[in-house]
């Protein structure tokens, strides 16, 4: 006999990491058995669609979804393979379904364009990526492994890095849950059967919870969390939410009865108050009066014929739009003078909205024009030269950062108006119609410093751009020969990146307060130059880009504040951050309207399974989760 025989290989509790949804990256779990007296060799991968005797699209353990996934009903499988050679049974995980667009019945363009990003977790500036793994409050972070499938939550208590023991062991144990966030609460959908439960912990939930069971969806304002329930019997409240009254944390009882006969798709939220959308288009709120949470009888007489399709969010005020260009919107400094309106209306109605702080702007669906309304330091007023590329139109590129806005039309005329971020000082707490000679409107002072508008222009000078009308204003655009034009933010600077077809890095150029990336160093540019660009990511004061470099795939290369923002690697991390990293993450503050460093920091995916993390909040090192 011979008794160096190993035992076949085998897996358990094979599963989908990630959201399924087109653009997000899908991950395969699973429990490799006996590792210690049997190590894992070369298992290998397949992705079905149709079932586990459907089409085989994929062999990797990473799925990224693109277009031509959705709608496909996905099945992850691995074959076990022992470092001795033997190989095991093919094990599957239940199937998903991949979605192209709306996570929770809310478009990427609506979070996007929303100053608090409306996908359930406590993030400004950019939508996170979409593979589920990472999610933050203002200071904790809690991530996935996909190694153990533990959740490791890391932080300070008063963000809700600390775990009531029981709440942890169950986490420990649960190899399914999605992870939701406030500024200092996490919430945890665990699955139960074909049942589920919403765990939550952190310094702002209340002794006294509702039913947080058989939940389909949750979202998050900055303090409370809210959740659509599934399937709730006849009779039942069909939402629900937890957290504080004042904002939001619980659902009045005349809202959940115009909810009995519309049934809820999706719930939007400002910093402290939520808006229901039904399935029938119409609208209601609660929370925080002032800040969108009560509309006025006048606004919710002019919804209710309405059929709304979509919602942006500033943070103190809601802004709801209908397919055919109809806008309405309520809460601090977001009522619409009439005059704007008019501007809007008189070119077709809007076509695109996007919020920052207390501002909005709409894009008209005719000529591309641009209106803004809402409070002038923010954006809300233009400048005069960014009024007259207003007028004329064609806009392509548009986006806002929390106290400016800026866009570039056909031609590459930039303009940027509002706030840059910067000058030491809060910003004056000015309503919408005040004067606003002395207030600190510096973005477009910034852009037009040294040969920037030039070089933005240039970027421009042969572009070539898809005429559909369908197609809306954002923060990126693809032209006709394949380049891409992408304008990032963070809480004081822009960052525009012009990419080649093949992905190479074409021009890149920044404006704004240089210690937030404004300013790109010389060395760090030739760098970037040099590089493909895979995405930039930003932290409140702080740039991090993903690239590859030459042969060398996922080196992350960053600027801005240094220690407290994540802007500097530190030098005992540089190692591990110069290849295979796969994602990264950022763990933000609320965006401070001043110089001062607003905590923030990074946190890298590695395709080995370790992240490293770097900035204000978190260790700087580098660990494996579950096993650190």
């Amino acid at each position: 006999m011979n008794t160096s025989t190993k035992a076949v290989p085998t897996v358990r509790q094979v599963a989908i990491m990630g959201v399924p949804e087109v653009g997000g990256t899908l991950t395969g779990s699973y429990l490799y058995e006996n590792p210690d007296e049997n190590p894992e060799g070369l298992s290998t991968f397949c992705w079905y669609d149709g079932g586990t005797s459907g089409t085989i699209i994929a062999t990797s353990i990473d799925l990224t979804l693109v277009t031509a996934h959705a709608g496909m009903k996905l099945t992850f499988s691995v074959t076990p393979v022992a470092a001795s050679g033997e190989k095991g049974v093919e094990s599957f995980s239940a199937p998903l379904q991949v979605i192209k667009e709306g996570y929770q019945n809310i478009s990427d363009e609506e979070s996007e364009n929303s100053f608090l990003k409306q996908r359930g977790q406590f993030a400004f500036h950019a939508n996170g990526p979409k593979d589920g793994v990472f999610t933050s409050t203002a200071g904790a972070f809690a991530l996935k492994s996909r190694v153990t499938q533990n959740v490791t939550v890391v932080g300070t208590q008063s963000f809700g890095g600390v775990i009531p023991p029981e709440i942890a062991t169950y986490l420990r144990n649960n190899p399914a849950i999605t992870m939701f966030t406030t500024t200092t609460n996490f919430g945890a959908l665990v699955p139960i059967g074909e049942h589920n439960q919403l765990l939550v912990w952190g310094p702002g939930i209340p002794a006294t919870l509702p039913n947080l069971q058989d939940i389909k969806s949750v979202y998050s304002n900055g303090s409370s969390l809210a959740f659509i329930y599934k399937d709730p019997p006849s009779g039942e409240n069909t939402i629900g939410a937890v957290g504080t009254a004042a904002t939001g944390g619980v659902v009045p009882v005349e809202v959940q009865n115009k909810l009995m006969f519309d049934r809820p798709k999706a719930i939007y939220a400002t910093l402290d108050a939520f808006t229901v959308l039904t399935d029938s288009g119409r609208v209601y709120a609660w929370g925080n009066a002032a800040n969108g949470g009560t509309i006025p009888i006048d606004v919710q007489t002019q919804l209710n014929s309405m059929k709304v399709d979509r919602i942006v969010a500033s943070r103190t005020a809601f802004c709801a739009l209908t397919e055919s260009g109809e806008i309405i919107a309520w809460g601090a400094n977001g009522a619409i003078p009439a005059v704007t309106l008019e501007k809007i209306y008189d070119d077709d109605g809007a076509l695109t909205v996007i919020a920052n702080d207390s501002a909005f702007i709409a894009i008209t669906r005719g000529r591309r024009k641009a209106a803004t309304w809402g409070l002038a330091a923010y954006g809300g007023t233009m400048s005069e030269a960014a009024a007259s590329l207003a007028a004329r139109g064609n806009l392509v590129l548009c986006t806002a950062a929390p106290w400016a806005m800026c866009f570039i039309n056909e031609s590459g005329q930039a303009a940027a108006w509002g706030s840059a971020g910067h000058g030491g000082g809060a910003i004056p707490a000015q309503s919408a119609g005040e004067e606003t000679s002395t207030l600190p409107l510096n973005a477009q002072a910034l852009l037009e410093q040294g040969d920037i508008a030039a070089q933005i222009e240039t970027m421009f000078s042969n572009a070539r751009f898809s005429k559909s009308l369908h197609s809306r204003v954002s923060s990126s655009v693809t032209l006709t020969n394949g380049e891409a034009i992408e304008l990032t933010r963070n809480d004081g600077s822009f960052v525009l990146l012009n990419r080649h077809p093949d992905g190479r890095t074409k021009n890149l150029v920044s404006w704004g307060l240089a210690a937030t990336g404004g300013t790109i160093p010389g060395d760090i540019k030739q760098t970037l130059m040099a590089s493909r660009i895979r995405k930039i990511y930003c932290s409140n004061g702080a740039y991090a880009a993903l690239v590859d470099q030459g042969t060398t795939e996922g080196v992350v290369v960053t600027w801005g504040r240094a220690s407290q923002d994540g802007g500097m690697i530190p030098v005992a991390l540089r190692d591990a951050l110069s290849s295979g990293v796969v994602e990264i993450y950022t763990i933000q503050a609320a965006p401070a309207p001043s110089t001062a460093t607003v905590p923030a920091a990074f946190a890298a995916r590695k395709s080995n399974n370790k992240y490293v993390t770097w900035g204000a909040y978190v260790k700087q090192e580098e660990f494996e989760p579950g096993r650190s």
